[in-house]
């Protein structure tokens, strides 16, 4: 028995009621001290049976819609029927119901279970009492006796059963209290024993834990508080930190943030975490939880990371192109591709196609066609930049998958192929060069011999004739025709002895007067007269005499062929700064506005009809380029056309 119940006075009607409320008082404080809750409605039951002097005494927990009640405790006879169900029909559910003590003297046992039936069909007296107390389970006590008892008796016996309901709620919330002790403590536990910060708010209470103070830099019982520590986002914007708790506490969804915080001792840090609703077991908002952590080293790498990315990417010297995997939309592009087609990265970001680069539509909007699945493709295009020279470039496409194989982004890896074209055009034009002036050599050392006999057997009969008569002067026609003939395979000769792959400090005076010699004895014929101007200054430079001499040709061939009923070519040497420059200017019919953009790109002529190639100022050009320097044209309509080679001066002709 247990020492609350052991202090009540022997059974007998005649106890005062000081003595009840002696037992009550002792009762209330066992149950305050029980250490748990049925312990405590054990001891309860316990000073009922003893207080009452009861035959039998149970205590009846309800559910909430009350259909179902269970034994919790019982003393006596009512011992053995603690687990019981009880059901709706009873005398325990009729006190619970109404909310109104049942007094019966009756031993009829229906609508109870058989276990309690057995336990009460001798009970002459039973005394229900219903305790319905906010936050506690519905209860019902209930003493019964094996005779009857007196109404005081029963009333008395009705007092003593509310009383003890009350402890019993009593009970249940000292239980209450208890569990959220050991929660409380479990929790502080966990919280305490893991690195992350945590910052719980409910109600008014503010909980951190000792990884958020570290990492807060918060001193022991100094008061949390947001705005304490200037939050911000990444970029320097000021973070309201309630608007992210008033998002979760509307939507009850998590919310992930990233920001930039000030810690109490003025560092700054960056956190990362989430701030998530928390919810009662009955739905309702109780409070917000904040889980973060100190991200700023990562975010230091990171941004190291993607920032040398960023300049990797840019400073490539072949141009990138990053496209949607459907619709193809322009998504980023590097420094070199902007340069390469001429439009800034701002005209281009966004664009779908067909792009303005592009000289044709290409089928190449099917994945299959982009590239193969798992590989590369390799094409080649012509590009039309902004200013409409058009440039030939090679293509690598491929894809960037995620990790289940799904397109990211079409890429295409652009090389300008325009050097590499000049270069072979360059290298065809130089061997059929070679073979003209291997050919020219051939040519000139057939010529020669016969030429000498000529002039030999001319200069004999020059002496034999009288001066002043015809034959003689004919004779003298004769030999300055064969002294041209001479001077031209000499010409010949000299332009075949020099090597186009060779570079030397030359005159480009002297390259000039060469060039101008060989195509003077052959631009007479065709009624093209050159005039030449030549400055008093050194005009050294660093080339290959053959190839500049191979720009000069054709630039003067270009010349005759707009004059073809004749005019005259201005060739004009100059000095201007550290360059050296030669043009050319005939007095044609100059050449079309529309044409002037295109003369420069391979294989555009307007001379086909007569065998144009359209090769020559295209390679000229790239010669130009080639030697450091570049190779200009200027015409009005009608008043001719102008090409100007400008080449840097040797650095020791500078000094």
């Amino acid at each position: 028995m247990s020492k609350a119940a052991a202090r009540v006075p022997p059974a007998g009607d005649s106890r005062s009621e000081g003595e009840d409320d002696q037992a009550l008082i002792e009762s209330a404080v066992a149950v305050n001290s029980a250490p748990e809750l049925d312990e405590a409605l054990r001891l309860l039951a316990l000073t009922a049976r003893d207080l009452l002097e009861a035959d039998l005494v149970t205590l009846v927990v309800w559910d909430e819609d009350l259909r179902r009640g269970v034994v919790r405790a019982g003393a006596g006879d009512g011992a053995s029927l603690v687990g019981e169900e009880v059901p709706g029909s009873s005398t325990p559910y009729l006190a619970a119901t109404t909310g109104e003590p049942v007094v019966e003297r009756s031993s009829k046992t229906e609508g109870v279970s058989w276990a309690i039936a057995k336990a009460v069909r001798r009970l002459a007296t039973r005394v229900t009492v219903p305790l319905h107390v906010e936050g506690v389970p519905v209860l019902t006590f209930q003493a019964a006796w094996r005779t009857r008892r007196a109404e005081a008796t029963v009333d008395r016996s009705v007092r003593a059963l509310r009383t003890l309901g009350a402890l019993t709620g009593v009970a249940y919330r000292a239980e209450e209290e208890r569990r959220r002790a050991r929660d409380r403590a479990r929790l502080e536990t966990v919280l305490e024993s893991v690195g992350d910060g945590f910052w719980l708010i409910t109600g008014d209470s503010v909980v951190v834990n000792t990884a958020a103070r570290r990492l807060l830099a918060l001193p022991d019982g100094v008061a949390p508080d947001f705005d304490a520590f200037n939050l911000r986002t990444l970029d320097g914007q000021p973070l309201d930190i309630g608007l992210v708790t008033d998002v979760v506490r509307s939507t009850r969804l998590a919310q992930h943030f990233l920001v930039r915080a000030t810690r109490l001792d003025g560092v700054e840090r960056i956190f990362e975490g989430t701030t998530s609703p928390i919810v009662a077991g009955g739905g309702d908002l109780t409070g917000t939880v904040s889980v973060f952590r100190d991200v700023t080293e990562r975010h230091e790498r990171e941004l190291l990371t993607e920032r040398f990315l960023e300049r990797l990417f840019d400073a490539m010297p072949t141009g990138v192109s990053v496209l949607h995997p459907t619709t193809r939309k322009m998504l980023t592009s590097n420094r070199a591709f902007s340069k390469l087609v001429g439009y800034e990265r701002a005209e281009m970001e966004g664009i779908e196609p067909p792009f303005p680069w592009w000289t044709s539509t290409p089928d190449e909007f099917d994945d299959d066609e982009w590239a193969p699945p798992d590989g590369t493709r390799r094409v080649e295009a012509l590009f039309r930049r902004k200013d409409g020279e058009l440039l030939p470039v090679e293509i690598l496409r491929f894809w960037i998958r995620d990790l289940d194989g799904t397109p990211l982004a079409a890429v295409g890896l652009i090389t300008d192929l325009s050097e590499r074209r000049r270069f072979e055009q360059q290298l065809l034009v130089s061997g059929k060069l070679a073979t003209i002036g291997e050919l020219a050599a051939g040519v000139a050392h057939e010529i020669n011999n016969p030429l000498f006999a000529i002039l030999g057997l001319v200069e004999f009969l020059l002496k034999e004739t009288e001066p002043g008569t015809k034959t003689h002067h004919r004779l003298e026609l004769v030999q300055e025709t064969g002294l041209e003939i001479k001077a031209i395979v000499r010409a010949l000769l000299d332009f075949a002895r020099e090597r186009s792959d060779e570079q030397a400090v030359v005159s480009l005076r002297e390259v000039l007067a060469q060039t101008v010699e060989l195509l003077r004895r052959t631009s007479a014929a065709k009624q093209v007269e050159i005039v030449e101007r030549y400055c008093a200054e050194e005009t050294l430079v660093h080339a290959s005499a053959s190839q500049l001499k191979q720009v000069l040709v054709n630039l003067v061939a270009n010349a005759q062929q707009a004059m073809p009923g004749g005019g005259t070519v201005e060739i004009e040497l100059a000095r201007d700064g550290n360059w050296v420059q030669a043009s050319v200017r005939d007095n044609g019919p100059g050449i079309p506005e529309d044409f002037l953009p295109r003369i420069f790109e391979p294989f555009f002529t307007t001379k086909r009809s007569v065998g144009g190639t359209g090769l020559g100022l295209p390679v000229s050009l790239g010669i130009a380029q080639m030697h450091g320097g570049e190779l200009l044209a200027r015409s009005t309509p009608g008043e001719g056309a102008t090409f100007v080679l400008r080449l840097p001066a040797y650095r020791e002709a500078v000094k």
